[in-house]
């Protein structure tokens, strides 16, 4: 049977507006069906946050695991829609900066059967990172070194172009939530040694990997996010028939400054379509690159 309604699920509370400090979680953190899921979110110290988070620290593995998703009807606060986002720290955030967090715990999110799929997530990509999955405010002087281990697949092995399961995958964080623009979220000094592997047969439009974010937000002209003074050290790899941008630092566009990439980053999808570079997958609408 389809599990019905929202999951919230954390270490230390489900849904929050009060600010986090000094909170921790070292407790497994795990929902592992054999049926479908509806959009859940899922974290180690905190599924939906809509204030500030600081000095809060997760060692604990936090993993998904179901056939399918099969309902993203549910919403929080102004964004609707909601798929499955996973992370150590933070599931979602509205409206809150992350500073001197920490993860350690390994990230796995895995769907089975994505050829069953019956939504389409849209703009709301689904997110998965070791520090937060979907922000909201900008993040800084984090350290993810858990690995993160995603497997969405369909059963005949290749590429899913039926629906949209599009995903963002990052060391520090998934990408600016789909919340009033997707152009807040900006990253300075933060650090990712957990290294990335994924599996992906979704193929209907581009999803994104990136060792410090995935998908930094809006692609538009009008975006203004910056990624500054971040480090990554932790490899990529991605495999399936997916169509993705993978880049060190960041997979989808935006202005990148000061930032270093050390990991190697391997391509083993079986479809053409990727786009892969050391520091982003992929560059537009005139992004800034400054002394990377």
């Amino acid at each position: 049977e389809a599990a019905k309604g929202s999951i919230k699920l954390a270490g230390v509370v489900g849904e929050s507006s009060g600010v986090m400090s000094n909170c921790n979680n070292g407790g497994a953190i795990t929902i592992n069906g054999s049926s479908t899921l509806s959009g859940s979110v899922v974290a180690g110290v905190v599924a939906y946050q809509a204030a500030d988070i600081t000095d809060c620290n997760n060692t604990g593995a936090v993993s998904v695991t179901a056939t399918c998703v099969s309902d993203i009807s549910f919403s929080f606060g102004s964004v609707a829609k909601i798929p499955i986002h996973v992370a150590g720290v933070a599931g979602m955030m509205l409206n809150g900066k992350v500073t001197h967090c920490n993860n350690s715990g390994k990230i796995t999110h895995k769907l089975t059967s994505l050829n069953i799929l019956s939504v389409s997530v849209g703009t709301n990509r689904p997110r998965i990172a070791g520090i937060v999955a979907a922000p909201n405010g900008d993040i800084s002087n984090c350290t993810n070194t858990g690995a993160i281990d995603v497997s969405v697949v369909q059963q005949t092995r290749s590429a899913y172009t039926t629906n949209n399961y599009t995903i963002s995958v990052g060391g520090i964080s998934g990408g600016d939530v789909n919340n009033g623009g997707e152009n807040v979220s900006n990253i300075t000094d933060c650090i990712n040694n957990g290294n990335i592997n994924i599996d992906f047969d979704g193929a209907k439009s581009n999803a994104t990997v990136g060792g410090i974010v995935g998908y930094p937000g809006l692609e538009g002209a009008a975006q203004t996010i910056l990624t500054k003074g971040c480090t990554n050290n932790g490899n990529i790899t991605v495999s399936g028939g997916t169509k993705m941008r993978i880049g060190g630092i960041q997979g989808g566009a935006g202005n990148v400054e000061g930032c270093k990439n050390y990991g190697t980053l391997t391509n083993k999808a079986t479809t053409a379509g990727c786009a892969v570079g050391g520091i982003s997958g992929f560059n537009s609408q005139n992004r800034k690159f400054i002394n990377n």
